[in-house]
C-alpha cells in the first residue's frame, strides 16, 4: 500500500471499525465487581472498580472530564503528570474507546489506564497523593509493568477483543498475565496497591462477562 493511500486506509479501517463496535455496544453487559465486598455492576459501557475501606466503588464510563480531571490533579499533587483521553469528548462511549484504542501512543494508553483505573477510587475523598503514588509504581512504574498495560490496551488487543463481541459466548480472557499484584489480560487491568484494589475494564474486554480481569 503506498503511502499516499494509507490515510484513506485508515479513516475506511477506523469508520469500519466504529461501525462494528456501535453494534455490538448496545448488546453486550460489562461485568465489574470487587474481589471480597458482595457488589456487582452491570453497564453497557467500561468501567472502574475500587475496593478500599471495606466499601466497593463502581463506575461506567464515558467518565465526565471532571471525574477525570479530579483524578489527574491527585496525580499532580504526588508530583506525577499523567493525562486521561480527552480527544472525544462529543462521542459515545463505544466510539471514544474506539478512537481511543487506535490513535494514542503507547504512554498515553499507560497514562490513561493509570487514570481511569483510579475514577472509582476518586469518588472517596479519602484517596491521597499516597495512594496515587502507590498506584503508580504499581501500575506503571517501571518498564515491564507499563508494557504489560499497554499491551492489554492496544490496537493488537482492542481488534482481539472486539472479534470478540459479536458472539454470545466470549472465549476465556486472552493473554492473562501476572507482575506481583498487577494483573493484566485483553481490555483489562486490576491492581492491590497500598492495600487497595483498582480495576479498569474495557466493554470490549473478553473478560466483559467475569467479575474481573480472568
Amino acid at each position: 500500500m503506498s503511502s499516499s493511500h494509507a490515510p484513506f486506509y485508515l479513516a475506511g479501517w477506523l469508520a469500519a471499525m466504529l461501525m462494528l463496535t456501535s453494534t455490538a455496544f448496545a448488546q453486550n453487559k460489562t461485568q465489574c465487581s470487587c474481589p471480597s465486598i458482595k457488589a456487582d455492576g452491570f453497564g453497557s459501557s467500561s468501567c472502574s472498580s475500587n475496593e478500599s475501606s471495606q466499601r466497593c466503588r463502581i463506575e461506567y464510563n464515558q467518565f465526565a472530564q471532571t471525574e477525570v480531571a479530579k483524578v489527574e490533579q491527585i496525580f499532580s499533587n504526588a508530583g506525577i503528570k499523567v493525562r486521561g483521553f480527552d480527544g472525544a469528548p462529543n462521542m459515545p462511549p463505544h466510539q471514544a474507546n474506539t478512537v481511543f484504542a487506535t490513535t494514542l501512543s503507547g504512554d498515553q494508553i499507560a497514562e490513561a489506564i493509570l487514570v481511569y483505573m483510579a475514577v472509582a477510587a476518586a469518588r472517596d475523598d479519602s484517596f491521597s497523593a499516597s495512594d496515587a503514588r502507590d498506584l503508580h509504581r504499581a501500575v506503571i512504574g517501571d518498564f515491564s509493568r507499563k508494557n504489560k498495560v499497554i499491551t492489554a490496551f492496544n490496537a493488537e488487543a482492542f481488534n482481539a477483543g472486539s472479534r470478540t463481541l459479536q458472539g454470545s459466548a466470549p472465549p476465556k480472557p486472552l493473554n492473562v498475565e501476572r507482575m506481583g499484584d498487577l494483573v493484566t489480560s485483553t481490555g483489562c487491568a486490576s491492581v492491590r496497591a497500598g492495600g487497595k484494589w483498582y480495576m479498569y475494564k474495557a466493554f470490549w474486554s473478553p473478560a466483559r462477562h467475569s467479575p474481573q480481569c480472568e
